[in-house]
């Protein structure tokens, strides 16, 4: 391998790290507009009368999306108020104001936990080997993710250990061997 072959695959697993980060951010800020989303229409029906004609917008709009909603924000058993709600909802009972207001602490929450997160990313655009590392990791995911999930429907790479051992262990290995075959030339 000549040395422009070599820059070349590691510019273009950087720049694919990139873009990882970048889709990581929009993801993010994506998630946040969905939540608020949800909110408002939550806010409108706890506040609207059964004869509304509006009324069944937002009562379908929340039963279409209350269960993905408390799986992106990854609710735990014992706080769940997005899934709660949508629970009230699907029994046709009305929309208590204290569960709203858990609803909109969590919302809070969420929005500093996410925006912390996007300040972690935006940071990691500045380092060239974590942008090798996800863009290593974006190319395992797409060769690979795709197998994973038909075996394990609940398979999400940002929460799996082992998954990030194995993509680390691919990086450093395969950025060695790369290396050493340009040296040994």
């Amino acid at each position: 391998m000549s040395l422009l072959t070599i820059v070349g695959i590691f510019v273009v697993i950087i720049i694919l790290g990139i873009l990882n980060v970048i889709s990581a951010i929009r993801t993010n800020e994506s998630n946040i507009g969905y939540f608020d989303d949800f909110i408002k229409n939550s806010y409108v029906l706890m506040n609207s009368k059964n004869n509304d004609e509006n009324y069944s917008k937002h009562v379908v709009y929340i039963l279409q999306n209350y269960s993905e909603l408390s799986n992106i924000v990854d609710e735990s058993s014992y706080n769940m108020p997005i899934y709660n709600i949508g629970r009230v909802i699907a029994n046709g009972n009305t929309l208590s104001p204290l569960l709203y207001n858990n609803m909109v602490s969590e919302f809070i929450e969420y929005r500093g936990l996410m925006s912390r997160e996007n300040k972690k990313l935006k940071n990691q655009l500045l380092n060239p080997f974590i942008l090798l590392y996800r863009g290593v990791e974006s190319v395992m995911n797409y060769m690979f993710g795709y197998i994973i999930t038909k075996f394990n429907k609940d398979f999400q790479p940002d929460k799996s250990t082992i998954w990030k051992v194995f993509n680390t262990i691919i990086t450093i290995v395969g950025s060695i061997i790369t290396i050493f075959s340009y040296i040994n030339q």
